[in-house]
């Protein structure tokens, strides 16, 4: 019987049995320890890291401190941060708060400060233009502005009508077109919110040099050596352009140089809103009072 087996088994080849390394040869091939995760494409890679590194070393303090340092005529008095906490503190969360409103157009109207944070602005102001008793019904001519780190008074109005329980209906609206300008909260007291700072723009730009040509003639070349500012006050929608120098020559001018200072402002102020206060003595654009003897005390600066 063993020999029929050996018989047998002659006939299929009669191999000896495969090692069970052979079995198990997909699961027990030799991959190298412990493999690493994908790899990170290295332009991808550098760019989060950049980003990262970014976000990580962005304190617009410290930088808006070394631009006025740098800078000290031209950033003088430029503010980046405007007190809304204290503004906010003043309004309670379930009910508005009655103020008195004077801006350059508002002589000391009454008006309502509410939270409205859904609306994209940490408060709204309701500003009464007019009031009046027509047959025993009250009625009044309002308009409405967001406020936070600025104030806009619209120059929409609505017409309302007071219902028995109170409350008000609006009845018409006017609408006028323009624009406002913004202004910035400057300052938070007990008695009064300044909205008197102006919104800036704060352009970088090489220096340019007028070099003499081989022959004779000059050209105008940007050699960057220095970094010049150009700080105006917010124009929507407007930008200035720069003045354009003509050669004289065909020459071509060599190249600018590398100065870091230029990139470090641009990125400082295309991260930031700034703005600078008026000087005291001035008008204000536009201010909050919580009585009104302060809103006629402030309306009457000039």
């Amino acid at each position: 019987m063993r020999a029929f087996c050996c018989f047998a088994l002659a006939l299929v080849g009669c191999a000896p049995e495969p090692p069970p390394k052979m079995i198990d040869e997909p699961a027990t091939a030799s991959p190298a320890p412990n493999p690493a995760p994908p790899a990170v494409p290295r332009a991808l890679d550098a760019g989060v890291e950049a980003a990262a590194s970014d976000a990580a070393a962005a304190d617009w303090d410290a930088e808006l401190a070394w631009a006025k340092q740098r800078w000290p005529k031209d950033l003088a008095g430029i503010e980046h941060r405007s007190p809304v906490a204290a503004l906010v503190a003043w309004v309670p969360a379930d009910k508005p708060l009655p103020v008195w409103v004077a801006t350059r157009d508002i002589a000391c109207r009454p008006g309502e400060l509410a939270r409205k944070p859904s609306e994209g602005s940490e408060l709204e102001l309701t500003v009464v233009l007019k009031e009046s008793q027509v047959g025993g019904v009250r009625q009044r001519v309002v308009t409405t502005a967001p406020v936070g780190d600025r104030m806009r008074i619209s120059a929409n109005t609505e017409e309302q009508r007071q219902n028995p329980d109170g409350s008000w209906t609006t009845v018409g609206v006017s609408s006028t077109s323009g624009l406002i300008p913004h202004a910035a909260l400057s300052s938070v007291t007990n008695d009064v919110a300044r909205f008197d700072g102006h919104w800036l723009e704060v352009d970088a730009t090489c220096s340019s040099e007028q070099l003499a040509c081989g022959d004779a003639g000059t050209r105008s070349c940007v050699t960057c050596r220095d970094v010049a500012l150009k700080v105006s006050e917010r124009q929507l929608g407007v930008r200035a352009s720069a003045a354009v120098s003509l050669s004289s020559c065909p020459e071509p001018c060599p190249p600018a140089n590398d100065n870091p200072e230029l990139g470090r402002v641009r990125r400082l102020f295309d991260q930031i809103e700034a703005f600078r206060a008026q000087p005291k003595g001035n008008s204000l654009a536009g201010g909050l009072y919580r009585t009104l003897p302060a809103c006629r005390a402030g309306a009457a600066r000039k």
